[in-house]
């Protein structure tokens, strides 16, 4: 028996029934919009839904949340070989402030400099 990633490999032990094949990426799909709007709106509208393909313009892409960690993990190792201009990193230091408790997130502490690292408790990384 071949394990899937998420799956343990205890043939005996119960588990729940999983879904394979999906897709890597999928859009939001608001529908043609006739002004700006927000989510909810949308969604009390009863109209949102999502698609593989994109409909309208005002459709929003997602990504599978296992393939987007895998995305920024391959970032910060190739990001590690350059340095981030001021603006990079300040752009980096707001986007962690505001998702720094997501731990895929926190990889990405290290391309910090040191002054902005200390922000979010890291150590200096050897």
């Amino acid at each position: 028996m071949t394990a899937m990633k998420n799956e343990g490999t205890a043939a005996s032990s119960p588990r729940e029934p999983r879904v394979t094949g999906s897709p890597d990426v999928i859009w939001l799909v608001y529908g043609e919009l006739e002004h700006d709007d927000t989510h909810a709106n949308c969604c009390a509208s009863g109209e949102v839904t999502w698609c593989e393909d994109p409909q309208f313009i005002a459709d929003v892409r997602y990504v599978r949340g296992d393939l987007a960690a895998e995305m920024v993990q391959q970032s910060v190792i190739s990001a590690r070989a350059q340095r981030l201009t001021r603006q990079q990193a300040m752009a980096l230091h707001t986007m962690l402030d505001h998702y720094g408790d997501d731990p895929r997130m926190r990889c990405l502490v290290e391309l910090l400099p040191e002054p902005l690292r200390r922000d979010f408790g890291a150590q200096r990384s050897s």
